[in-house]
């Protein structure tokens, strides 16, 4: 869907907070977990 609309994206998402036109994500990864940032608008999916 993301590339479709040429939208960013965040997979996997346990937490979310949105500021300032962007959405910084925490997401579970093998590892742990990884903290990135998108610019809105964007597709993020839990």
């Amino acid at each position: 869907l993301a590339a479709i609309w040429d939208r960013p994206q965040a997979t996997f998402a346990s937490k979310l907070e949105v500021a300032d036109g962007r959405a910084k994500v925490t997401r579970e990864v093998d590892a742990g977990l990884e903290v990135i940032e998108v610019e809105l608008p964007a597709v993020v999916t839990t």
